[in-house]
């Protein structure tokens, strides 16, 4: 199964966003995207409610997991 950094990173980039871009829509530092990327750190409903603002896309989408 995916994990949300994995979703949020496939998210990102079919949108076209660089982590850069990203942040600046979602009102996060460039730092904090990289680290829920990289799964150093652990989104909270603040941090995932800003991210689906910033893309535009319903807070669910983020949280929905794939099985390989």
């Amino acid at each position: 199964m995916y994990t949300i950094e994995f979703v949020l990173k496939e998210v990102r980039i079919k949108h076209g966003l660089t982590q850069k871009q990203l942040s600046k829509l979602s009102h996060l530092s460039q730092t904090y995207i990289s680290l829920l990327e990289n799964k150093i750190k652990i989104p909270d409903l603040n941090a995932i409610a800003k991210i689906s603002n910033g893309l535009n896309i319903h807070p669910m989408e983020l949280l929905k997991v794939k099985k390989i």
